[in-house]
């Protein structure tokens, strides 16, 4: 159960009605902080918020249980306790909660066409059926208008796939590329520079995707987008301590986190 308030940081407040926040080490009042189950730190809500987005760039089976922010700490947060406490914005909450669905249980994930919504959906696999040219219809479960899901633009009744993309009528579906052609050739660089990547041991940024050499100085690197990472297993850091606590890995599992960084990814383009 995640409280506030009264069951809040004892041990980690100065005063009766604030307590500290582990990650920003900033006083806060109590009712403004969120603990974790099983152990007695304290987080704001600010910087709560913040964690909670990071952790859907760290790849996992499960977002049913958020780990601690502070290093090496067993404590959790139940997400689906702690999601609405903190992301209060329903858009926020819903955004959070659909790129866990994207993240657990989509292979391939695109957008609808229309560019007032942001619905995903999981699309056909890349290749399969490409010279199928019979459309699919699929109803968008937030605007509620038709797609088509062979070729990705809004439903065109009455016209073949490759007539209305011959036509290009509408928008096209929030995909990288756009056109399947482009998006071949895109992943086909995509694949080559991680294989570069990896034969130089870079690191891929968490936030950006943007891979990263580091010549010199401590595990803990800034970005060109101003984002602070671990350069040893690519997870988001706070105050130079790796979220993922990677010193504690060991050198298989650590080579099995970064073996991640280089695998090829369909990443929408919104």
């Amino acid at each position: 159960m995640i409280t506030r308030s009264i069951t809040q940081a004892s041990s980690s407040s100065s005063g009766g009605d604030t307590a500290t926040c582990c990650i920003c080490l900033d006083k806060h009042r109590k009712q403004e902080t969120f603990k974790p189950e099983d152990c007695n730190d304290v987080v704001c809500q600010a910087c709560l918020a913040t964690y909670l987005n990071t952790q859907l760039d760290i790849p996992q089976e499960s977002y049913e249980r958020i780990a601690c922010p502070r290093q090496s700490c067993t404590g959790t947060f139940s997400a689906i306790a702690i999601v609405p406490l903190v992301l209060t914005s329903p858009n926020s909450a819903h955004y959070w909660w659909r790129k866990v669905i994207e993240n657990t249980v989509m292979d391939s994930v695109g957008y609808c066409p229309y560019p007032d919504c942001h619905a995903s959906f999981e699309l056909f696999p890349e290749g399969e059926d490409d010279e199928d040219d019979h459309h699919v219809y699929a109803k968008c479960f937030d605007c509620s208008r038709g797609i088509c899901l062979r070729c990705e633009t809004p439903w065109h009744s009455g016209i073949t796939c490759k007539d209305n993309e011959e036509d290009n009528r509408g928008p096209r579906w929030k995909r990288p590329g756009g056109e399947k052609r482009r998006r071949r050739k895109e992943r086909e660089n995509s694949i080559q520079a991680r294989q570069l990547a990896k034969r130089n041991s870079w690191t891929r940024c968490p936030f950006c995707k943007e891979m990263v050499e580091k010549k010199e100085g401590c595990s803990t690197v800034t970005c060109t987008c101003k984002r602070e990472f671990c350069y040893r297993c690519g997870s988001p850091s706070w105050n130079h301590q790796c979220s993922r606590s990677c010193h504690n890995l060991s050198q298989a599992e650590l080579s099995n986190i970064r073996e991640t960084m280089y695998q090829y990814e369909d990443i929408p383009v919104r």
